[in-house]
């Protein structure tokens, strides 16, 4: 080993005393050598690499001082040797005397040494205080990345409590700990209270973040990462600021996570955490602390001393198990420790089914006993319904479906087969690393959650890395040609994350097992071949079959989803790459980006788009694969769906499903659901069932026509989409050099228009594509549509892409499973509505003018109608609409002045309920609250990465409302929250008379030869929504809810008071003539 590897400090000392040929030094060598050479060969950082050298230098030093002690001795041995010889010379010239030689060369040798050694110990007092330097470092650096536990606590009293206990020896025990905490408890709820107004103020001012950390929170514990839960929590504990955004649901959550680890010390030092915030322990803390106690097997003496302070904080011990959203597990847990304190304790008996009904008057007869019902059944027997039912449940425990699609397939020549070859594998080498950097990217957010951030780090661990890598492919591979902005992108990765999340966690809970044995007794209901004892609706008979324990799935916050989803959409982006000459895949080739980002101006605003190379969407092309991949929830269910029973359980087995659809990251809505009376749904959710509970089946006649025009490039009159390459083409001509600015524009504009019309047939051809692909799959299937609802009470099917709404070319395709004749009467139908074509030129205005259209936008829907007649004048269109919008408003001013007084109502009232810094809200007469989603945009920003993204966020009931929107939505919106009611109650009664009944809003089907029932039901049911005195109900309830209070005074509302009393005044039409009215039903 060379001495020049010994650093520079100890370089000429190497050279100096390095000893030719001793075999001691050989070992050291070896072991300074491996020392060094690690260092040198390393790829450590910088301040890694000091830190070893800082220790080299120290271990240098210790075999320095050993070989100096070694040359010392050797040093003094040799000079007494030459003395001796020198002393036996005789003094024949005068010399000094042989001992003073001895002494003087002794001297000076020890002189020598001592120098050495003074250098060497001044050296070795550097070194020592730079290894103890280090070796504080390290410990700060280890103390940063280790996980906290101890709570640092900002009541100095708390504070110094819980050290003296932690410092008294011998400590009394976590159970005296926490008793004495909960004692203390109550004292602080009492000053608690007297805050309630800032606490509010407060909890509105950190209400994202407050989410954000409580998703964080409880994501960690289902991620089974509940210490890293509990040091961000510490941390954010231990600063005063981030300390009041903490809320008693994320010390519960931490409290329930360690109590089921049986974890008693973490658990108290949340409750000491609690304490220090001044929050006082709920029912659910209790639960905590009691489960804990019961799976380490307390005494009974602690377990009393718990229940006891329970009761003096006004909770009751029956609470337990009967108000806590806990599982089997935990209940029985919970059980163990009460009983050991009280061991005659009975726990409660599951409530019995409740049979409350909704009291409104236009529901009485849908839930009266005593009139006569025949409830419509399926037309499948039980064992054909269980069947289906398992092989639905396959399909949502899988989460996707593939389809083979319809498009002509390729002949497979050798080029087809070759780009599928390569295609695959690029997919298997993608898959290899998109999971290394998943890896990379979980180790990066782990990092970050150290630090105390709530990072993405437990909701990347949700999933495993081949499932995330899985979703990001099957991502990449319906990526469209034009791509998709990022935003959009992210959100929609970011929720198939959550959608499987919970799937999984359903089936981890034992959940599926529950709820087959509740579904296939739930099926005697509606199987052909088996009998009740009683006929009820089918919520009723679900609800009758006992409580469910099935979980709420609480939504991620919007931030979240688009964070998760814009850091899966990067990865991908950073990852997938593919030789830029696909004829030779060779390691050694040039690798470019499957992806790239680009920015492009939509509606004046630049947004960021993730497009595919063209090199890749020609490989795709090449290999024209024929399958496509769904999620679970965008097919039609192979069963009928769940009955909904609550805002959080319907429709599919598994995938969550919501009961008011919405944007995502709105919680108004869910809000007014979960806090409105069970009973006053009861007439929207057995509606939505009876609407889900219809069985389909595909048109196959319908679909061989549509099939071949649609592969012999489509036919747009027939409402087949022609493909994209169909579309008309900009002149080829080049312009000339002198050509005019004029010309110039006007080539650039048919350019522009030529690229919207290829853009529009390709989206018009792909939605074409996955319905045709969807029928084709289900062909021979028989399918149901679950429903849901919109904020204003209209009924939707939950699958986008294949059901009775949209064109007819969709309705086409679709006939009623159960068919029936058509009867004496049924063929009439068919013929209701010919000759009434030219109605069509002025309907929509008609119709849309209660939405506030004005006479400019009226005039263009006109036009667009009279475009449409192949044997209208199409010069003289212009003049046309101009004539007919004027004619149109002037009849409506004058037929229905009590339909414009009634508008103007409706609008000044949300203006000023807007102006007060309130979003509108109201009850429907089938008791849905409906509130407007109309806010002022709160821009939410996500920086970093490839792009900063920045969206809006409008539908928090803390934003300041638009008062626009909200004054020019409340009119129409009532109307269609009315027409919602009245359609509901034309299914409930179709359905208690045992006819098969489905809508598309305002349009009813049922069989040919029930339509004569149907109509009458719809007229009957009109009359007896109309007739209830709604405008007052609608006043009075906005009296109530905005006029009331300490609001009462102020001179602005005083004056909605004036505007919301004046209800417009009834006309004097006759309700009943509607019964016999030729045109009401047509």
């Amino acid at each position: 080993m060379s001495a020049l590897r010994w650093g520079r400090g100890a370089a000429g000392l190497g050279w100096a005393l390095w000893p030719a040929g001793r075999p001691g030094l050989l070992a050291e060598e070896g072991t300074l050598g491996g020392l060094w050479g690690c260092r040198r060969s390393s790829s450590a950082s910088p301040c890694e690499q000091d830190r070893r050298r800082d220790w080299g230098h120290a271990e240098l030093l210790e075999v320095l001082e050993a070989r100096v002690r070694q040359l010392q001795a050797d040093n003094v041995s040799e000079m007494r040797a030459k003395l001796l010889d020198v002393a036996r010379i005789p003094e024949a010239d005068g010399s000094q005397s042989p001992r003073k030689v001895e002494a003087g060369n002794e001297g000076a040798a020890l002189g020598l040494t001592s120098r050495w050694a003074q250098k060497l110990h001044k050296e070795k007092l550097v070194m020592q205080k730079r290894k103890q330097k280090l070796e504080e470092n390290l410990q700060k650096q280890a103390r940063k990345h280790q996980l906290r536990v101890e709570p640092q606590l900002l009541n100095r009293q708390l504070a110094g409590w819980l050290q003296r206990w932690e410092r008294s020896t011998p400590r009394s025990p976590w159970e005296e700990q926490l008793a004495q905490l909960l004692q203390e408890a109550p004292k602080r709820l009492s000053r608690e209270e007297q805050h309630d107004q800032a606490n509010r103020l407060s909890k509105m001012r950190y209400e994202a973040q407050q989410q954000r950390l409580l998703a964080f929170l409880e994501c960690c514990v289902l991620a089974d990462q509940l210490p890293l839960a509990h040091h961000v929590l510490v941390m954010h504990h231990s600063k005063s600021r981030q300390q009041r955004a903490l809320t008693l649901p994320m010390y519960n959550t931490l409290l329930l996570g360690w109590a089921r680890k049986g974890s008693f010390k973490e658990l108290v030092y949340v409750f000491f955490m609690m304490k220090d915030a001044g929050l006082a322990p709920d029912l659910l803390s209790y639960a905590a602390a009691l489960q804990c106690m019961g799976r380490l097997d307390q005494d009974a003496s602690t377990i009393q001393r718990c229940l006891k302070q329970m009761a003096q904080d006004g909770l009751q011990l029956q609470e337990l198990f009967t108000s806590l959203p806990l599982c089997k597990e935990d209940k029985a847990v919970l059980l163990r420790a009460v009983r050991k304190a009280e061991p005659t304790f009975l726990p409660p008996q599951p409530p019995l089914p409740s049979f409350e009904v909704n009291t409104s008057p236009l529901l009485k007869e849908i839930y009266s006993t005593d009139l006569p019902a025949s409830f419509p059944k399926q037309h499948l027997p039980l064992e054909t319904l269980k069947d289906l039912f398992r092989q639905q449940l396959s399909v949502e425990m899988a989460t996707i479906v593939t389809v083979d699609s319809v498009e002509k397939a390729p002949s497979l020549t050798e080029e087809v087969l070759q780009a599928r070859k390569t295609l695959q594998e690029l997919r298997t080498r993608w898959e290899a690393e998109l999971c290394l950097a998943l890896q990379q990217t979980k180790a990066r957010e782990a990092q970050a959650a150290r630090e105390g951030r709530p990072s993405l780090f437990p909701y990347l661990c949700l999933l495993s890395e081949g499932e995330l890598t899985q979703l990001m492919l099957q991502t990449l591979q319906v990526l469209s040609q034009q791509g998709e902005s990022l935003l959009s992108l992210a959100q929609e990765l970011g929720m198939r994350i959550f959608n499987r999340h919970v799937v999984q966690r359903k089936q981890l809970n034992d959940e599926v097992q529950a709820l087959q044995e509740r579904y296939f007794k739930y099926l005697h209901l509606l199987a052909s071949d088996t009998q009740v004892v009683m006929s009820r609706l089918p919520r009723q008979h679900w609800e009758a079959l006992g409580t469910t324990e099935a979980s709420q799935d609480q939504p991620w916050p919007l931030t979240v989803v688009v964070q998760l989803g814009k850091q899966l959409a990067e990865v991908l982006v950073q990852t997938v790459k593919m030789p830029s000459n696909l004829a030779q895949l060779q390691d050694t080739q040039k690798l470019i980006p499957v992806l790239y980002h680009v920015y492009s101006f939509q509606s004046f605003r630049q947004i960021g788009i993730l497009k595919p190379h063209p090199a890749f969407i020609q490989l795709l092309e090449t290999a024209a694969e024929r399958t496509m991949t769904f999620e679970s929830a965008e097919v039609p269910m192979l069963c009928p769906p769940l009955p909904w029973t609550s805002p959080h359980s319907g429709a599919f087995l598994l995938s969550p499903t919501k009961l008011m659809r919405s944007l995502e990251g709105t919680i108004q809505h869910q809000r007014l659901l979960e806090g409105c009376p069970p009973t006053e749904l009861h007439g929207a959710l057995d509606a939505l069932t009876q609407l889900g509970n219809c069985a389909w089946r595909v048109n196959g006649r319908v679909l061989d026509l549509v099939l071949t025009i649609f592969n012999a490039k489509g036919c747009p009159r027939l409402g087949v989409p022609s493909p994209a390459s169909e579309a008309p083409r900009p002149s080829k001509h080049r312009l000339p050099a002198n050509a005019s600015p004029e010309r110039k524009t006007e080539l650039r504009r048919e350019l522009a228009r030529c690229l919207k019309v290829a853009r529009e047939m390709h989206s018009l051809r792909t939605d074409a594509l996955y319905r045709l692909s969807l029928a084709q799959h289900l062909r021979h299937r028989v399918f149901w549509l679950p429903h849901n609802m919109d904020f204003r009470g209209r009924t939707y099917p939950c699958p986008p892409h294949f059901n009775h709404l949209g064109s007819d070319l969709a309705r086409a395709l679709l006939e009623f499973a159960q068919g029936r004749p058509l009867g004496p009467h049924g063929l009439n139908v068919a013929k209701v509505l010919e000759g009434f074509i030219s109605r069509k030129v002025v309907k929509q205005t008609v119709m849309t003018v209660v939405y506030g259209v004005t006479r400019y936008g009226g005039r263009l829907q006109i036009e667009k109608r009279l475009r449409e007649l192949s044997d209208f004048p199409q010069e003289f269109v212009w003049q046309a609409s101009h004539y007919l919008v004027r004619q149109v408003f002037n009849s409506l001013q004058e037929m229905f002045s009590s339909t414009r007084a009634i508008q103007r109502w409706l609008t000044e009232s949300a203006r000023l309920i807007a102006r007060s810094g309130l979003a509108v809200e109201w009850v429907t007469p089938l008791g849905i609250p409906i509130i407007q989603p109309y806010h002022h945009d709160s821009k939410v920003s996500i920086s970093g990465g490839i792009q900063s993204l920045t969206f809006c966020s409008s539908g928090d009931t803390n934003q300041k409302p638009n008062t626009l929107k909200q004054k020019n939505g409340f009119p129409p919106n009532f109307i269609h929250s009315l027409d919602s009611s009245h359609m509901m109650l034309t299914a409930l009664h179709c359905y208690r008379k045992g006819l098969t009944f489905v809508s598309v809003h305002d349009c009813f089907w049922t069989h040919a030869a029930d339509v004569a029932v149907m109509n009458q039901v719809c007229r009957e049911q009109f009359v007896r929504l109309h007739s209830q005195p709604i405008l007052h109900d609608l006043s009075r309830f906005l009296v109530e809810r905005y006029c009331s209070g300490p609001r009462s005074t102020n001179a602005q509302v005083a004056k909605l008071q004036e505007m919301l009393l004046s209800v417009p005044k009834t006309g004097t039409f006759d309700l009943d003539q509607v019964k016999h009215s030729t045109y009401f039903f047509s």
